[in-house]
C-alpha cells in the first residue's frame, strides 16, 4: 500500500520503486564496494553473507514499519540504484535517510529523484514531520543539493560529517520550485 502510493508519483520521473529483497544483495555490495561510488558513504563489509543477512533482518524492520529499504528501476525493470528511510519513529514522527547509491551510468536526474520521492515518502505518506541525514563535509555536490530544502544544520562531527534536518513544512514549500528547476 505504501508503495503504491509513491509509485504513483515515480511514474511522473521515470521510475518504479520497490523494496529491497535478498536477490539485491549481490547488486548493492557491487555498488557500495565501487571506490568511485562510496567516496563519501560509510564502509560496507563485503561479505555477500553478511549482506543477506542484513537484508534477512531489515525485512524484521521493514514489517515494523520502522525501516524501508527501497530499490529503484527504470520502467523496463533496471535496477537503477538503492536508498534507506530508517530510524522510523511514528511518536516523535521522524526519520533519518542515508544509503544513497545509484549506478554510475543512471540518468543523473534518477537520484536526485529517488531523494525526492523517499522524502515525500516519508513526509507525506507516512506523516513525518523531521528528517534526519548527514552529509560528508567534503561532498559539496550532494551538499548544495540538499541546500535547496533549506535544512536545518545540526552539528558536525570531528571527522567528516556534517549533520541536518528538514521539516515538512521547508520540503512541501520549496519542491516545486526545486522540480522546476530540474525539468
Amino acid at each position: 500500500m505504501i508503495l503504491d502510493e509513491i509509485n504513483k508519483k515515480a511514474l511522473n520521473f521515470g521510475l518504479r520503486i520497490r523494496f529491497v529483497v535478498e536477490s539485491d544483495a549481490e547488486r548493492i555490495l557491487q555498488l557500495r564496494t565501487n571506490k568511485k561510488l562510496t567516496q563519501h558513504l560509510h564502509k560496507t563489509n563485503p561479505d555477500i553473507k553478511k549482506q543477506i543477512e542484513y537484508i534477512r533482518n531489515y525485512k524484521k524492520r521493514e514489517k515494523e514499519g520502522v525501516e524501508f529499504y527501497l530499490a529503484f528501476l527504470s520502467l523496463e525493470d533496471d535496477i537503477l540504484g538503492f536508498y534507506r528511510l530508517y530510524k522510523i519513529d511514528k511518536t516523535n514522527k521522524t526519520f533519518t535517510i542515508g544509503s544513497w547509491i545509484f549506478e554510475p551510468n543512471t540518468n543523473n536526474l534518477s537520484p536526485i529523484y529517488a531523494d525526492i520521492l523517499s522524502k515525500d515518502l516519508g513526509f507525506n505518506i507516512l506523516e513525518l514531520d523531521t528528517c534526519f541525514f548527514d552529509v560528508r563535509k567534503n561532498n559539496k555536490k550532494v551538499m548544495k543539493y540538499h541546500q535547496l530544502f533549506s535544512p536545518v544544520f545540526i552539528n558536525e562531527d570531528e571527522e567528516e560529517n556534517n549533520f541536518y534536518y528538514l521539516t515538512k513544512q521547508e520540503f512541501n514549500k520549496n519542491i516545486t520550485d526545486i522540480l522546476k528547476l530540474l525539468i
